[in-house]
């Protein structure tokens, strides 16, 4: 099986900034199999040179802009082209350059796909926001979409089709889909492919973002950590958000949680691998600091779409934490990075039911409790995810200490949590 893996790209310094720390990190893992180039439009002619492919259409990327869709559409189906007639491949992954891809369980994971006409990949259904049509769509985000040659075929068929819907590639990509009665296939990418995105915005220098990318893949690295990465299906660790869950060798365990928009990850009293597990666990947080943490990780945009958005729909009309606080609406403990903590745990009796409980303020000392009980080597965890803010306490004062203690009274029960801890 062959893959190839086209990084949405432009020349733009901010473009070029991201697209050496690429090369300088996860790219270098080469893998025989899987063949990543970026594509960049404003050229003459269509070329390839070295790892990046030059196309000949209008090389412009403004998000929302409607008069910027056809072109988006243009430049993706001329990278299709490209590869359709120039290389033997079965699939394409395609993505931007703030995502950080691991070729092997990127490899893995697509070996396993057997539908012909194939199209998925990480699913939203937030299309209305980039178009003027008031329709409802499924796809792909552009960051991570799946296709198979079949697929790619169909669209190559129809390209002026694509053309005439006048929406942004990956979403044009969807609407196609529909029309072709092709259902798109959801994967979680976090969990399976090792994806992690980073926003060049969100990282002030590059050593900062190169630091930040080789935290993620120290454990990730599948072909220099065999003995490490084995996703032991009997293990359970249910995702609790803003608890350390993004310190990817917690995530090579079967796990569930963190994503209460998603029904792959769910309570673990719904969940329906709970009777085969043999050993569950969880990490919790101090509430008055995760948050804080959780509250300027959605102001930063988080690390995919749907965090936008609940930032819009939960957060955006404060001014700042404290008129958060201050002018609380309990609408907010809906969003998952901020639900409380002993739900994800516990049965309907609010009875804890995984077999361990960690704090986040001892992540390393008790994960190596969790290795020791489950037989996986000890390891190092790199702390990935990190949102940048000041202590916790110095946003609270006793009002607003107040608010969190008994908006949190459970967690804070339930985990013996006290403020300033």
């Amino acid at each position: 099986m062959k893959i190839l893996n086209p990084i949405l790209h432009a020349k733009t310094d901010k473009f070029e900034r991201i697209a050496n720390i690429s090369r300088k990190t996860w790219m270098s893992n080469k893998h025989k199999d899987i063949f990543s180039f970026f594509y960049t439009g404003g050229s003459q002619k269509t070329y390839i040179d070295n790892d990046i492919l030059h196309l000949d259409c209008e090389d412009t990327w403004i998000p929302g802009d409607l008069t910027i869709n056809r072109v988006s559409t243009i430049k993706m189906i001329k990278m299709l082209e490209f590869c359709f007639n120039n290389y033997d491949f079965d699939f394409i992954f395609r993505t931007s350059n703030s995502t950080f891809v691991n070729y092997v369980n990127l490899f893995n994971c697509i070996d396993e796909i057997s539908t012909k006409e194939f199209y998925g990949g990480l699913l939203t259904d937030s299309g209305k926001k980039f178009h003027s049509n008031n329709e409802d769509i499924s796809y792909a985000l552009g960051h991570a979409v799946i296709l198979d040659k079949k697929f790619i075929e169909l669209i190559l068929n129809n390209k002026n089709r694509l053309l005439e819907y006048n929406m942004i590639d990956d979403i044009a990509l969807g609407k196609f889909a529909l029309e072709s009665n092709i259902k798109p296939i959801h994967i979680p990418l976090y969990a399976k492919f090792a994806i992690s995105r980073c926003k060049p915005e969100h990282i002030k220098s590059e050593s900062e973002h190169i630091s930040f990318v080789e935290n993620c893949f120290e454990s990730l690295n599948a072909e220099k950590e065999k003995n490490v990465i084995q996703k032991e299906k009997d293990h359970i660790y249910i995702h609790i958000p803003k608890t350390a869950g993004s310190s990817a060798y917690i995530q090579n365990f079967s796990y569930h949680g963190h994503n209460s928009r998603n029904p792959n990850y769910i309570y673990y009293k719904d969940s329906n691998k709970r009777k085969l597990s043999k050993f569950s666990y969880a990490f919790v947080r101090n509430p008055w600091d995760r948050l804080v943490s959780a509250f300027f990780y959605l102001k930063g945009g988080g690390n995919w779409l749907p965090d936008e958005e609940d930032y819009e729909k939960y957060l955006a009309k404060y001014s700042n934490f404290t008129d958060m606080l201050l002018n609380w609406d309990d609408d907010i403990l809906n969003q998952c990075h901020i639900k409380e903590q002993y739900k994800w745990i516990c049965d309907d009796e609010e009875n804890i039911i995984v077999d361990f409980v960690g704090r986040f303020e001892n992540l390393q000392e008790d994960f190596n409790v969790v290795c020791d009980k489950t037989g996986i080597p000890r390891n190092q965890l790199p702390h990935t995810n990190k949102t940048k803010h000041k202590s916790y306490t110095e946003y609270y004062d006793d009002e607003t200490k107040q608010i969190v203690a008994e908006k949190y009274a459970k967690d804070i029960e339930y985990f013996g949590y006290k403020f300033g801890q």
